[in-house]
């Protein structure tokens, strides 16, 4: 749990972001994290949606916003 606390304390907003793409892995990670991640009941009311295509980041972030 302190491992936790002091990557909370650490933690940085990131402004910008670099051109080059992220790993496959660590968005791979990210997901698993979650999915594991408890909900009341058991409920997991999630979903998610991996985009590695630039083209169509461009276009879910126009959606979304």
């Amino acid at each position: 749990m302190s491992d936790f606390m002091d990557l909370c304390l650490r933690r940085q907003t990131c402004r910008e972001f670099a051109d080059r793409p992220v790993e496959h892995d660590k968005p791979v990670q990210c997901v698993e994290a979650a999915r594991n991640a408890p909900s009341g009941c058991n409920a997991q009311p999630w979903s998610f949606v991996v985009v590695e295509s630039p083209d169509t980041v461009k276009q879910v972030g126009e959606c979304v916003q």
